[in-house]
């Protein structure tokens, strides 16, 4: 037979569960969150919400929440970006890489030559050795050769402000920020010739309204 104490005891503690459940309940779902993330990019077709996961929501003192979640974006580049990434992009940057690779060379094969002939005359400037020495000079010129044209870095860095540019023509009602932030994770750029995979880690202010929780605008 249970004691006096306990009987006393257990109304109490169902009701302290009972408050807890309740505070629980009202707070925003799983569902009510991603239907804030959904709504980022709910204007662009090219971008998708996947693998949503509410991670923690922690109350305010105004009755807000801000809520922890994770998910990822699914971006399909338009054909202007997949058809560039997949036929152009990878034969421009071999022949580039391959351009960058001999430079290296040339330009070794020259500082050791001029250091061997410096310890046979440490008197002579490098001008008056690649004239003595053609060479030498022969070294200098090929390598500066391929110092002219489109340079690796810079093609690739205008791959990546054709790509950023592209996706926010294809999504325009997408903040541009978070366009490019997207645009920006994915290494190698390859990537881009068919569908990427983006991380996000998001926390979102959220209110209840009489529509239920949305976002704190």
């Amino acid at each position: 037979m249970q004691s006096r104490q306990t009987l006393l005891t257990l109304p109490i503690l169902l009701l302290a569960g009972a408050m807890l459940t309740g505070c629980n309940s009202d707070a925003p779902s799983s569902s009510d969150a991603q239907q804030v993330a959904e709504g980022i990019f709910a204007s662009c077709d090219n971008m998708k919400v996947k693998d949503f996961e509410r991670v923690n929501g922690i109350p305010q003192n105004d009755g807000s929440y801000l809520v922890q979640v994770k998910y990822t974006v699914r971006l399909t580049p338009p054909d202007s970006i997949s058809s560039y990434m997949r036929d152009t992009y990878p034969k421009t940057l071999a022949e580039l890489q391959a351009k960058d690779k001999r430079h290296d060379e040339l330009r070794a094969q020259y500082t050791d030559r001029l250091h061997a002939l410096e310890a046979v005359e440490p008197m002579a400037t490098t001008q008056e050795l690649e004239t003595k020495y053609p060479d030498l000079a022969q070294l200098s010129a090929q390598s500066g050769e391929l110092i002219n044209g489109p340079q690796l870095n810079s093609f690739v860095n205008n791959t990546m402000s054709m790509i950023e540019r592209n996706m926010v023509d294809a999504c325009p009602k997408v903040n541009p920020n978070i366009t490019m932030r997207m645009v920006n994770v994915p290494k190698p750029l390859e990537k881009f010739a068919g569908d990427v995979d983006i991380p996000f880690n998001d926390t979102y202010a959220m209110i209840k309204t009489d529509n239920g929780w949305m976002a704190r605008q």
